[in-house]
């Protein structure tokens, strides 16, 4: 029997042996390649333990940023509105594209209808301001007719009081020489009775006594004595009587004269109070016409003013010089108040960008700009930040418009392209800085960096790397650099850089290695 029919005729009386041999080999050849890559793994990972990426301390200018993109736009845009509208376009002098200088006539309006408004309300101002001066004039003249008046009649009545206070006096005059009469009658009547007492005693007393009789001569001149006496005091008296009733008619005419005198008075300020309100009833017209003056014609003033400005408007002038970016009208359209045309001042620019929420708070006004453009190239622009939106932009996400100048001219610049923005946060120049990885922080929240430091070579002769920790504060942060500050470090000194992928310690290495080693 052949050779090869031996070996079928084997494996087929032991085909699940020879399976199963097979399935041994595989696995045994599967499990040695995939030892041989471990090990290579462990391998390299352990040389990288010995061989860390460092970095050198070394002095730099820092620069804190915050990137952005924005575009280009005017630094002064207008768009020109003008107050009139329902009239026809007369004339467009300009195109798109085109530059004007500030004064230039863009458009014209049909004036017509409002040169006719202009001319009635003119009218109207003129019948109003007519009316008013009317209105004053008669108020003035009212109120000097009242003055007059009342010039006129208080001189009547102080005339009146001037009069009656004559009268009073006279009366009271009279009233004194009625009394000296009177006291000159009484002393003249205490003067005839002490005679007539007298005589009468004497009479009395010859008669009494016996040393005069009735007929005799004593008798007869002592009786005519008495009888002259008693005729003299009787004529007194009754001379007394008419005194007493002159000075009472005298005293009744003065109180008589002095009411007069008051009435007088009384009526003079009553007159005086009278003609004092219609004084100032006609001065308070007077100044009420002067206040309707003051306001009255104000709509017509106004609608002259319209009508004046709307005239002005007709004439449609660039507010500012540049270049005519949108024009929206054509001779012949009816305008109704809408925007006639943009004009953008070229001559200058800025930069309008969105800021998100997280960032709006370092961003402040004056802070320095680098800015670049595609269509600028290499070409780095400075920049300032000039104006920073109270109040977010509406929209999905919560974002603040920040505006910045643009202080470097360039003319590649044009309207509407995108810039790249850097916005200069801080920035700290010749410090001491190292990569950004190679600041780390302990579980206490310290910083540090790990400083290389050389030691003897090990059993195989191959130098090994220590590094001591040192605590340092951190300083401006760039995308790539830290500024690092501590008294324990210098130019040059080596820094460990951790990698990601070394997050392996050695002892986990040998704990991997050893099964490998074992295979």
């Amino acid at each position: 029997m052949k050779k090869g029919v031996k070996v079928k005729a084997f494996v087929k009386r032991h085909r699940k042996l020879c399976i199963v041999l097979t399935v041994i080999i595989v696995l045994a050849i599967a499990v040695s390649v995939f030892a041989g890559m471990l090990r290579s793994t462990v391998r390299g990972l352990a040389e990288s333990m010995y061989n860390q990426e460092t970095a050198q301390i070394e002095r730099r200018t820092i620069v804190e940023s915050i990137s952005a993109t924005g575009s280009i736009t005017s630094s002064d845009s207008r768009s020109i509105i003008v107050n009139i509208s329902n009239v026809e376009v007369a004339s467009v002098n300009v195109e798109v594209g085109d530059t004007v200088l500030a004064g230039d006539v863009l458009c014209t309006m049909d004036a017509g209808d409002v040169e006719a408004n202009l001319a009635d309300a003119k009218i109207s101002l003129n019948a109003a301001n007519s009316k008013t001066s009317l209105d004053i004039t008669s108020a003035q003249r009212q109120l000097d007719e009242a003055v007059t008046a009342k010039n006129i009649d208080m001189q009547r009545a102080d005339s009146d009081v001037s009069d009656a206070y004559t009268d009073y006096e006279n009366a009271v005059d009279e009233m004194d020489d009625a009394e000296d009469t009177l006291d000159d009658a009484v002393d003249e009547t205490d003067e005839k009775k002490a005679a007539y007492e007298s005589a009468l005693s004497a009479y009395n007393l010859a008669v009494g006594s016996g040393t005069v009789s009735e007929g005799d001569a004593d008798y007869l001149k002592l009786y005519s004595e008495l009888e002259q006496a008693q005729s003299a005091y009787i004529a007194a008296q009754e001379a007394e009587s008419a005194a007493r009733s002159a000075y009472e008619s005298a005293e009744d005419k003065a109180n008589s004269l002095y009411e007069v005198y008051e009435d007088r008075l009384e009526s003079r300020a009553d007159t005086e109070r009278s003609l004092d309100s219609s004084v100032s009833s006609k001065q308070e017209s007077l100044q009420s016409s002067k206040i309707s003056a003051s306001t009255s014609g104000i709509s017509e003033k106004q609608q002259v003013k319209t009508y004046e400005e709307q005239l002005d408007n007709c004439t449609v002038k660039a507010p500012i010089s540049g270049v005519v970016t949108e024009l929206n009208v054509e001779a012949g359209d009816i305008y109704n108040g809408a925007s006639i045309a943009v004009i953008e001042n070229i001559e200058g620019f800025e930069v309008t960008a969105e800021i998100d929420e997280y960032d709006i708070s370092k961003i402040e006004v004056g802070q320095s700009v680098v800015i670049k453009t595609n269509g600028t190239g290499d070409d780095e622009l400075d920049g300032t930040v000039i104006k920073i939106a109270p109040r977010a932009t509406g929209g999905s996400s919560v974002t603040y418009t920040v505006t910045i100048s643009v202080d470097t001219p360039n003319d590649a610049l044009r309207l509407d392209m995108t810039a790249k923005l850097s916005i200069i946060i801080e920035s700290s120049e010749n410090v001491l800085s190292v990569p950004y990885e190679s600041v780390q922080e302990d579980t206490d929240g310290n910083y540090y960096i790990e400083v290389k430091e050389e030691t003897d070579s090990d059993t195989n002769n191959q130098n090994t790397d220590a590094f001591r920790r040192i605590y340092v504060a951190k300083g401006v942060e760039s995308d790539y650099y830290i500024e690092i500050i501590s008294d324990e470090i210098t130019e040059g000194m080596e820094v460990l850089v951790p990698d990601s992928a070394s997050g392996t310690d050695a002892d986990g290495m040998i704990m991997i290695q050893g099964p490998m080693g074992g295979f």
